[in-house]
C-alpha cells in the first residue's frame, strides 16, 4: 500500500480574513474569463475592460492580469517603493 504524502498547509493572515498560500497566489493572477467592469479596483481600467471583452465574445487572446494588491506587496517586499516614491517626488510635472 502506497501511502501519499500531504504537503503542511501554509496559513497566511491578509486584508481580507486568513487564507492558504495557494488561495493568496490565485488572489494574485486573474484570469480575463474571470473579469468584468466591476473589477476595476482589484485588477485596473485595463484589466477591467479586457475582461469586459473576453465576456462580449470578441477575439482577445486568453491572458491574465496581475491584482493591484500583488503589485503593491511586491514593491513594498522589494524594497523598491521608497525608491519609486523619490524617484516620483524629484519628477517635474511641467517638464
Amino acid at each position: 500500500m502506497s501511502r501519499v504524502r500531504s504537503r503542511p498547509t501554509t496559513w497566511l493572515v491578509v486584508a481580507s480574513g486568513v487564507v492558504t498560500a495557494e488561495e493568496e497566489i490565485m488572489q494574485s493572477v486573474m484570469w480575463f474569463t474571470e473579469l468584468s467592469v466591476g473589477d476595476v479596483d482589484l485588477v485596473g481600467g485595463k484589466g477591467a475592460n479586457l475582461g469586459e471583452l473576453t465576456g462580449a465574445g470578441l477575439p482577445v487572446p486568453p491572458g491574465f492580469v496581475v491584482t493591484a494588491g500583488a503589485y503593491r506587496d511586491t514593491i513594498e517586499h522589494s524594497g523598491i517603493r521608497s525608491q519609486l516614491v523619490d524617484l516620483l517626488d524629484r519628477m517635474d510635472i511641467d517638464d
